[in-house]
């Protein structure tokens, strides 16, 4: 396939996905800054499993209001929470592990344990995107779709 079929074929679903994109990221920072802030904050309190479960909750909650409304507009009556809480269950898990990770490797480090949970978050927020996006829009409007095979239509060519 050309190149530029696959360019005319996305360029104008891209927008979309880019604002899409942009908004889940800007309220994903946003989210991230309240985690982080009761993440730090309880490090003197609890364990570190415990801080960072306690701040990736108070992010998620405002993620998924904030989401709810600005990133996914129409189609968040289809963001369902069960979707949406499965995604975050997993993240909080991927985050939780790799914070222990963290804490065996250097426990008195609150430098590594940030920048740790920062990579892991990273990583989880993009694999989050991606799931609810594919629920909210399905597959077949994924740029990615494109690249792969898929055609505007959802049919293989």
């Amino acid at each position: 396939m050309k190149e530029s079929t696959v360019r005319s074929r996305v360029s104008g679903r891209d927008r979309t996905v880019l604002g899409q994109l942009t908004s889940f990221v800007a309220i994903g920072a946003l989210s991230t800054c309240v985690d982080f802030v009761i993440f730090n904050f309880l490090m003197d309190v609890v364990p570190a499993s415990i801080a960072n479960q306690c701040g990736y909750l108070t992010g998620t909650i405002a993620a998924w209001l904030l989401n709810s409304r600005y990133t996914f507009g129409s189609a968040s009556r289809r963001l369902d929470l069960r979707v949406f809480l499965t995604a975050n269950v997993a993240g909080l898990l991927l985050t939780t592990a790799a914070v222990q990770v963290a804490v065996l490797g250097a426990p008195d480090s609150l430098l590594i344990l940030n920048v740790t949970k920062l990579c892991a978050g990273g990583g989880v927020m993009l694999l989050k995107f991606v799931t609810l996006r594919m629920w909210t829009e399905g597959l077949r409007k994924l740029p990615l779709a494109a690249y792969v095979g898929g055609s505007s239509d959802g049919h293989s060519r």
